[in-house]
């Protein structure tokens, strides 16, 4: 009768169970090179889900520390499922993995030549840089750096040795070179000029004594084997007085690899400036291409010479002047022209005399109380 002969009721239980499906996450082995970082590239396996349930965010995995090593742990972590119920309907377990690998980074030194002043070796200064990962501990370190030359130029070859490194990350790194190469230069080393001189007061024609001194700017410069050559112009207000320059030779029993040069001369041929001061300068001249000449700016090259004029009279102070007839021959009869000789005897009177070969002796024609020049 197609069931019409029954009333069915319904009745509900309330006493069902379903039970939390437990999934495991399994991390994955996994072999990198050391990056400073946790992460892994490798996903890992999930169990499989019931049906109609999906993974939302795949898990992922990492390293449990960033050093280079074998056996290293992996851990899983981040899955997310859905299942309609928060992903409440799943026990998950992430099970760690043990058979991580982290090599060594290969670690490259580069060098950069640092520029300096000669100094008279070969002993150089670099900056080491590398590819060490930003922020590791690292210390680059080198134990000698030298030039291929020691003397003045550009782009000297700097050959580097002893590379080493050190510091708390220093274990993850593979070093790849403990030796490099760079270029510097090397500049022009500077010299200070001291100008002194006998006397700061002469009387015109006596001798005067000019001595430079020079040394290089650096006090700990190796001059051995390359000392400084040149010549020393000596000039009284501009005037050379020292015929182009002098040679300077080695100071007696310096060790700071000083040189002087010296000369003596009568102060005579002054610029007639209206004035008995003058300036008396000493230039530097350098022949050797790892030392400087002398500095405009330099003050300690020249000093301030005061001359005093000489008084000289004719040496027969009581003669008086000349008087009577001069007789001279003529070139013919009709010429009435004649040639004379003058001559003029002096007398220094400065005690001690001096040398009076620049004085000037002037002739005249008197006439009552009119001298006129000759």
């Amino acid at each position: 009768n197609n069931g019409d002969n029954y009333a069915v009721t319904y009745v509900d239980n309330s006493a069902g169970v379903i039970q939390v499906k437990g999934i495991n996450v399994t991390a994955k082995a996994d072999t990198k090179v050391y990056d400073g970082g946790l992460s892994s590239d490798e996903t890992p396996e999930v169990d499989d889900l019931a049906t109609g349930d999906a993974v939302t965010t795949a898990p992922t995995q990492a390293y449990l520390n960033k050093n280079v090593g074998t056996g290293k742990t992996l851990k899983a972590s981040g899955l997310v499922i859905n299942d309609g119920n928060n992903g409440d309907n799943y026990a998950v377990t992430y099970v760690d993995n043990s058979a991580g690998v982290i090599t060594e980074l290969d670690l490259i030194i580069e060098a950069t030549g640092v520029n300096k002043v000669y100094d008279g070796t070969f002993t150089a200064t670099v900056n080491l840089s590398s590819n060490k990962i930003a922020n590791d501990v690292v210390a680059l370190n080198y134990s000698s750096a030298s030039f291929a030359d020691p003397n003045v130029a550009n782009n000297i070859p700097v050959n580097v040795s002893g590379i080493s490194i050190s510091g708390t990350d220093a274990s993850n790194y593979n070093l790849t070179n403990t030796i490099a190469s760079t270029t510097a230069n090397i500049t022009i080393a500077a010299t200070n000029t001291t100008l002194n001189i006998s006397a700061g007061q002469v009387r015109f024609m006596d001798n005067l004594t000019m001595t430079a001194v020079i040394k290089p700017a650096n006090s700990t410069i190796n001059y051995q084997g390359n000392t400084i050559t040149g010549k020393v112009v000596f000039r009284i207000n501009g005037l050379d007085y020292s015929d182009g320059g002098v040679l300077v030779v080695p100071v007696p029993g310096t060790t700071d690899g000083s040189v002087q040069a010296t000369i003596i001369k009568q102060v005579a041929e002054l610029p007639n400036l209206g004035t008995a001061t003058y300036l008396v300068t000493a230039v530097f001249v350098s022949t050797n291409s790892n030392y400087s000449g002398t500095s405009n700016t330099e003050t300690s090259n020249s000093k301030t010479l005061k001359v005093v004029q000489r008084n000289a009279d004719p040496r027969n102070v009581t003669a008086g002047f000349y008087t009577g007839d001069v007789f001279a021959w003529t070139t013919s009869s009709s010429f009435s022209k004649a040639t004379i000789t003058l001559i003029a005897s002096l007398k220094d009177n400065n005690d001690p005399a001096g040398d009076l070969r620049a004085a000037k002796v002037t002739f005249y024609y008197v006439n009552g109380l009119t001298l006129t020049p000759i």
